[in-house]
């Protein structure tokens, strides 16, 4: 034990050598032991003594291998200038170079980061004779470090993205702070403001809304404190003291741990829209008195219109049958035609009546079997089916909301279209229906003499006949009342068609909204468990 006690002052001249060699390992092992690189050079820069770590990043496994040697016999020749250029300095300097980042090269080939402080060696006359030379490996703090930048620069550019972003918005943005104070507003909520964003900084809902809505914008602002977004119509101020109709949205900023950070509002300018919201306001009353007047003009037409017509029409009859044969043909003739134009005249004021009054004399809607209305129209075509012995099939039928009258009146409207329209086989008209996501598609399909592609549309306004009165009679004002039956109601009805193929008229209306979502039409009569028979059956000789 004795021999490994470190060296005394007081032990004489023969333990002298011992104890230096004792020191020299001693410092050796604590030196090699370090994680650090450390070497010694001489003032030629040559490799003296390098510590086991320093050997390891040479890729030498003994001093003797790199003994004598410079930094140009390991490193790549621009790292080994700059390696010589410090170390000259030092050398010429006497001065140290403390803790200088260096680019190193592993055996490998692997990059390396080192801290570097090299410093001058001095003899026992104080002469510089080399430079000790101490290095860190922090290649994996420069790694972070090149992270990091790599991250805050992603980061820096993601925010002026942002900037222009919200920069480019056409609406205001403006950010809050959790006590509601602005901390940003984006280019157009400084506009519509009339402020800078710098003068807006720090101030809160107060300075910009209009003291009439400040109650609404702090109810609206607590809601957003339990994570609500919020939308609701304020009035914000101006710089010039004007006010604007504002549309506000909302959302609450929470950080990770669920606590309230602020909020981010968006504002638009809804002035433009309040000026619309105005005008439709005009014209639905304008429109309310126009349908007014032409209720009133139902009104006298219904009455003023048609009494004259019925004297006219009455006298007419009462001449034909007091001096028919008579006069001569030409008199004959001229008496049937002032019958005719006064029953055309009554058919023509008596479909424009209900025509007008889809709109304003409809019931309430509600809840309708449409199986009812269409055994409804069955029956009041009843001698019209049986003449011409038509085939007339349906399946079952939805109930939907609606005026049960003007559906009666649109099966008969269709149903008579059919049958007027017939070609030479027997009529055969069938109505089906399904249900197609919000609305049931119902299809009235013919056999008849069919309508070209062209004429689709012009069938559905009033007046437009594609045929002559002496051809086929009528007034040319069902299809179209039909069309506006069905609008009322919330659907659409066109035709299918081709020449001599048949028609089929295809309308929709909307599910009630209490029905069952299922596949089929739904409503009364439209299960067929219920109902084993779904086709009803109309033909000369059968009513069911």
């Amino acid at each position: 034990m004795a021999n490994d006690r470190l060296p005394q002052e007081h032990d004489g001249p023969e333990r002298s050598n011992a104890a230096l060699a004792a020191d020299a390992s001693l410092l050796r092992a604590v030196v090699d032991n370090l994680p650090d690189y450390i070497y010694v050079k001489d003032t030629q820069s040559r490799f003296v003594l390098n510590n086991r770590a320093h050997l390891r990043v040479l890729g030498a496994q003994s001093q003797e291998e790199v003994a004598g040697k410079t930094d140009y016999d390991i490193f790549p020749a621009e790292l080994a200038h700059l390696y010589a250029a410090d170390e000259r300095e030092v050398l010429r300097t006497g001065e140290a170079l403390s803790e200088r980042e260096e680019r190193a090269v592993d055996p490998e080939g692997e990059e390396q980061w080192l801290l570097t402080t090299k410093t001058p060696l001095r003899g026992a006359d104080g002469r510089v004779v080399g430079l000790v030379g101490i290095s860190r490996n922090i290649t994996a703090r420069k790694r972070v470090e090149e992270a990091l930048k790599l991250r805050d620069a992603a980061l820096q550019e993601a925010h002026q993205e942002l900037e222009r972003v919200l920069d480019t918005m056409g609406d205001g943005v403006m950010v809050l702070d959790a006590n509601h104070r602005l901390v940003r507003a984006n280019r157009r909520m400084c506009e519509l403001l009339q402020y800078a964003e710098a003068e807006l900084l720090g101030k809160g809902p107060e300075f910009w809304t209009h003291p009439d809505h400040l109650t609404i914008s702090g109810d609206e602002l607590a809601k957003r404190r339990h994570g609500e977004r919020t939308t609701y119509e304020t009035k914000c101020l101006r710089r010039d003291g004007s006010s604007f109709p504002a549309l506000a949205t909302g959302v609450a900023i929470f950080d990770e741990g669920g606590a309230y950070q602020g909020a981010v509002g968006c504002v638009a300018d809804i002035t433009s829209l309040k000026h619309a919201e105005g005008q439709l306001r005009e014209t639905m009353a304008e429109l309310a008195r126009s349908n007014a007047e032409l209720e009133q003009f139902a009104c006298v037409a219904s009455h003023d219109l048609q009494e004259p017509l019925r004297k006219m029409a009455s006298f007419a009859e009462l001449l034909a049958k007091r001096y028919q044969g008579q006069l001569d043909e030409k008199a004959d003739r001229f008496i049937d035609y002032i019958t005719d134009g006064a029953a055309r005249m009554r058919e023509l004021i008596q479909g424009l009546l209900a025509y007008s009054r889809v709109g304003t004399k409809g019931q309430e809607l509600a809840p309708v079997a449409l199986g009812e209305c269409f055994e409804q129209a069955l029956a009041n075509l009843e001698t019209a089916l049986e003449d011409c012995q038509a085939v007339v099939t349906c399946d079952p039928l939805p109930t939907v909301n609606a005026d049960p009258l003007q559906m009666t009146q649109l099966f008969q409207n269709l149903l008579g279209n059919a049958l007027k329209f017939r070609g030479e086989e027997t009529p055969r008209i069938h109505t089906s229906a399904e249900r197609r996501g919000a609305s049931h598609r119902l299809c009235v399909a013919d056999n008849g003499i069919g309508i070209e592609p062209e004429f689709a549309e012009r069938i559905f306004i009033l007046y437009q006949r594609l045929h002559t009165r002496q051809e086929y009679p009528g007034t040319g004002l069902g299809l179209a009342l039909c069309r506006k039956i069905v609008e009322r109601h919330g659907g659409r009805i066109w035709v299918e068609s081709g020449s001599g193929t048949g028609a089929t008229f295809v309308l929709t209306i909307p599910v009630l909204e209490s029905a069952e979502p299922a596949g089929d039409a739904g409503g009364p009569a439209a299960d067929s468990e219920k109902r084993p028979d779904p086709t009803c059956l109309r033909q000369k000789g059968e009513v069911s």
